[in-house]
């Protein structure tokens, strides 16, 4: 409506730098004259798990390919798509 885009990031534990670095991206690339960069993470209780089980998820497919060189045990969800990428970066 104004004319300003706006972008939503959801990044797990990078949000926030996400957005800086987007920010950042646009105005080097002289796309923007001034940017607006704001993160934050709304934590629940105890580990990080799947909130929801009734849909399919962003991940599905990325969780799917993971799962063809590592199994996923009951260690927190989020520590293990982390460590999993960390693993197959290495392999590369």
């Amino acid at each position: 409506m104004s004319g300003i885009p706006i972008y939503n990031v959801n990044n797990n534990c990078a949000t926030g730098s996400t957005a800086i670095h987007m920010a950042h991206q646009f105005i080097t690339s002289g796309l923007q004259d001034c940017a607006l960069a704001l993160g934050f993470e709304k934590m629940e209780k105890g580990s990080l798990t799947m909130k929801y089980n009734d849909r399919a998820q962003p991940l599905d497919d990325f969780i799917a390919n993971t799962g063809k060189w590592t199994e996923f045990t009951k260690a927190p969800f989020a520590a293990q798509i982390f460590g999993n990428a960390g693993r197959e970066h290495m392999k590369l």
